[in-house]
């Protein structure tokens, strides 16, 4: 015999096992290559990200660092500006000092209308959005109502008596 079997045949078992384990170790080198190859680009991208989460972290311990130096510089100006007006920051029995007059009314012009005002509209926000959403409302409430509604009472009303009960139009 001459063909691929005859080969095949004269190849004997070990020929045959060391061809298979040839084609396995070649498609675990395959599998092993790729797997190494996405393990140094994920090394190079983990280092990014270990590296960015770092600056950032600095960054943000800086920037609160000096948030809260700025916070208590503007804390003890304004206790010093006090101080210098005969205004102490709390009294022997834990209350708060008076205000001068003058302060008082500056800070009065400064308080929204609605605070200082009883009559004045508070809630005119809420009313615009109502008008906006109305609509949309009202159509959902009544579909819920119609679906809810009318299956009861075509089921309380005699089919016999009344053909057809619901509603004609329905809004709220």
């Amino acid at each position: 015999r001459t063909g691929p079997i005859a080969r095949v045949s004269n190849m004997g078992a070990l020929g045959i096992v060391t061809g298979a384990l040839g084609a396995v170790w070649s498609l675990i080198a395959t599998v092993l290559w790729g797997l190494f190859g996405f393990l140094r680009d994920f090394r190079t991208a983990a280092s990014v990200a270990i590296f960015g989460w770092c600056v950032g972290l600095f960054a943000g311990a800086v920037i609160v660092k000096h948030w809260r130096r700025a916070t208590a510089r503007s804390a003890r100006e304004t206790a010093r500006k006090l101080a210098a007006q005969g205004v102490k920051s709390r009294r022997k029995d834990g209350s708060a000092p008076r205000l001068p007059p003058d302060v008082i009314e500056t800070a009065l012009k400064h308080i929204p209308r609605w605070a200082r005002d009883p009559d004045w509209n508070r809630a005119a926000f809420l009313n615009r959005v109502l008008d906006a959403l109305w609509p949309h409302v009202d159509t959902s409430v009544c579909e819920v109502v119609r679906d809810s509604v009318e299956p009861i009472l075509r089921d309380l009303v005699p089919g016999n008596i009344v053909h057809w009960i619901g509603f004609e139009k329905l809004t709220l």
